[in-house]
């Protein structure tokens, strides 16, 4: 999937409310910002409750300080993943029980008080349904880690039936570039879930926008099913 920029020499929160704007290292401190962050958006929700935003704004959060508790068990396994995103949560190594369950109930509180909540004021709402695919995504490849392929395939089936009601409403995801974001991690997502009709469909629409490049798709490990599929094959050599 597209990476976020790297977490090695700088992290950035961005929510709606721009609480936390920082360039730090210390993983401690950036575990007090992003707690900080959540205890503000949990108050400001209480004085807009008919406002989506802060939910999503709060899953937001909730889902960075789960990285940062993978990223900080990868570093001092010196087997960080590259990029940002659902791919941290990758990887062939698994993690200490105590790292799982923080971010396992991490997630599972960007999902409960973050982006369901959010879907509870507008069941619509293209950030929470979008935040719920790469929630459930990010579960599915923990719970690959972590030898549990059953939960995986039911998170990454979760993931890309949010997919699908956001991209039912393209209109509803912003500009075309962020539209074609929300295609290629939904391929992706089909991918790992099996459905490489689903995929097939959604990388040409992304391709025939031009909002892809070749190499991308061919470094892309979360395609890496379809590197032996005709049609990839003349989607990635295609000049």
């Amino acid at each position: 999937m597209p990476t976020d920029e790297g977490y090695n020499n700088t992290f950035c929160i961005i929510n709606p409310f721009h609480i936390v704007s920082c360039a730090l290292q210390d993983i401690g401190l950036q575990q007090s910002l992003l707690q900080q962050a959540a205890e503000k958006l949990r108050a400001s929700i209480q004085f807009s409750r008919a406002d989506p935003a802060p939910h999503n704004a709060l899953g937001d959060v909730l889902m960075d300080a789960a990285e940062l508790a993978v990223i900080a068990c990868n570093s001092s396994n010196s087997t960080s993943a590259a990029g940002g995103s659902s791919s941290v949560f990758g990887g062939s190594i698994p993690l200490a029980a105590e790292v799982t369950d923080q971010a396992a109930g991490l997630m599972k509180q960007a999902v409960d008080d973050g982006y369901m909540a959010a879907l509870t004021i507008n069941r619509t709402n293209a950030d929470a349904l979008v935040g719920l695919a790469e929630a459930s995504t990010a579960m599915a490849k923990l719970a690959n880690r972590q030898g549990d392929p059953v939960a995986a395939s039911q998170h990454i089936h979760t993931a890309l039936g949010h997919y699908t009601s956001a991209l039912a409403r393209p209109h509803l995801l912003g500009d075309a570039t962020e539209r074609a974001d929300v295609r290629y991690n939904a391929a992706c997502t089909a991918v790992l879930a099996g459905r490489v009709d689903l995929a097939e469909q959604l990388l040409k629409m992304v391709t025939a926008a031009g909002k892809l490049q070749a190499q991308e798709l061919a470094a892309d490990d979360d395609l890496a099913a379809l590197r032996g599929v005709t049609w990839f094959q003349d989607m990635i050599q295609r000049p």
